[in-house]
């Protein structure tokens, strides 16, 4: 049975065409697993989790860093070996000058199977809602450069980006968790 499940398993991912969008980068990510994946929402000691990240990058360098804030709760139901895990989470990112901003709300829901007492096997899907918005007049390209500064009167020839985009959509993702905890022994 566990040889047909994990057959089916490598099937599925070997099958199914991804695409992506911006990726969050934070330096602790182990410790917010369900951002990365939705299948994670539920592996952790306790009823409920909760978590915030917050990284300000360039701040040295430039007038307006790039600022990212997330933050989300996860929590397990119906738990008797097997279990539903479920969350919501938000993520906000501003990027410097040109003032790119990302709004994200996911809720990840997952089914966790119990294969063995330390061993489950999980798969997810997180229906998500996001926003992407960019100010143009922030933007500056070769052809306004005059030789010491930019001229953004002189047309950008960028006839998508004269003006601001704003643009909302639904989006949904999915994943598989295999948790494995290993019983406390002496290994030599």
């Amino acid at each position: 049975m566990k040889r047909k499940l994990s057959l089916f398993a490598l099937s599925i991912g070997l099958t199914v065409s991804v695409s992506a969008q911006s990726d969050k980068h934070f330096s602790m990510f182990a410790e917010s697993p369900v951002f990365i994946n939705p299948a994670a929402a539920g592996f952790f000691p306790g009823g409920m989790q909760l978590f915030t990240n917050f990284r300000m990058q360039w701040l040295p360098i430039s007038a307006t860093p790039y600022r990212t804030i997330s933050a989300g709760a996860d929590w397990r139901m119906f738990d008797n070996g097997s279990f539903l895990g479920a969350g919501v989470n938000f993520y906000n990112d501003l990027s410097g000058d040109t003032k790119y901003m990302i709004n994200e709300v996911t809720i990840p829901i997952n089914y966790a199977i119990e294969l063995s007492r330390d061993n489950h096997l999980s798969i997810g899907l997180q229906p998500a809602w996001y926003q992407r918005t960019l100010q143009n007049q922030a933007v500056t390209w070769d052809n306004q450069w005059i030789g010491t500064s930019f001229n953004t009167a002189i047309d950008n020839q960028e006839s998508i980006l004269n003006q601001n985009l704003n643009l909302s959509r639904f989006d949904i993702g999915a994943g598989m968790y295999w948790y494995a905890q290993i019983p406390n022994h002496r290994l030599f």
